[in-house]
């Protein structure tokens, strides 16, 4: 049996769901077509998050598609919101399909007490 799977994107690169995303689709297909019904989930929690904001929701309008496809396949996808307040900002900045954690960390810790494996993308492949 194969383990549950959260992916933790965290990166210091405003831009970074552009190329994050992508990368994480690619690593769920592979899962679910060997494990159809694996539980995943998506928790982003550095700089990259902000592009979740439903204000952004217009000029990463491809990062807002591939969260509503991830979404709408029984995948959440959380943002931090202890860094978002910290920039002023509440749930109600980010648009209905985006969970908003209380806290990044404190979520995927919660995802690993239940069974889950952390797969941690933090950078661009090369």
């Amino acid at each position: 049996v194969y383990k549950r799977q959260v992916f933790e994107i965290l990166t210091a690169d405003a831009g970074g769901l552009a190329w994050a995303l992508p990368l994480t689709h690619t690593y769920i297909k592979r899962l679910r077509e060997r494990f159809p019904d694996l539980p995943i989930a998506v928790v982003s929690h550095g700089q990259e998050q902000f592009a979740l904001q439903t204000s952004q929701s217009e000029d990463q309008q491809a990062v807002h598609q591939q969260v509503r496809s991830l979404t709408g396949n029984d995948i959440p996808v959380y943002v931090c919101g202890t860094y978002a307040g910290w920039r002023g900002l509440s749930d109600e900045d980010f648009p209905g399909y985006v969970n908003v954690a209380a806290a990044g960390p404190a979520q995927i810790n919660d995802y690993l007490a239940l069974g889950y494996t952390r797969v941690l993308i933090r950078q661009r492949p090369q």
